[in-house]
């Protein structure tokens, strides 16, 4: 994996990009760079998300608090990626706030596909 960090321009833009790509055109989809102390449970990235409404906001920590001890490079791409797919199966959850390990390990294999194709076809 390597280090990928964005602008809040560039953030937007591949929110654009990957809103498209996961055919998630009829949401309204927001981002932002985020500190730590926003963040919930030392996370990487997080979204909020209206099933009804189809509105999300995700939030990605801001590189000048990504540890610099940590085992991979922050990848704001694969943040994206990730985020998105739990927008699109919010509505298949049994529980809004439920977390699954099951849940979280499928989404990191489909999001790590996504952005080693995407990276591929276009290298």
């Amino acid at each position: 994996m390597v280090e990928i960090i964005y602008t809040r321009k560039q953030l937007q833009k591949r929110l654009d990009y990957w809103q498209r790509r996961l055919r998630l055109l009829d949401w309204h989809l927001t981002i932002a760079k985020e500190r730590r102390k926003k963040m919930p449970n030392e996370a990487q990235a997080y979204c909020q998300t209206n099933r009804a409404s189809k509105i999300s906001h995700i939030g990605i920590l801001h590189e000048s608090d990504y540890g610099t001890n940590t085992p991979t490079p922050q990848d704001m791409d694969w943040s994206i990626v990730h985020e998105l797919l739990h927008v699109h199966i919010s509505g298949i959850k049994a529980e809004e706030f439920e977390w699954s390990l099951q849940e979280e390990q499928a989404i990191d294999a489909m999001a790590y596909a996504y952005i080693t194709l995407d990276r591929e076809a276009n290298a």
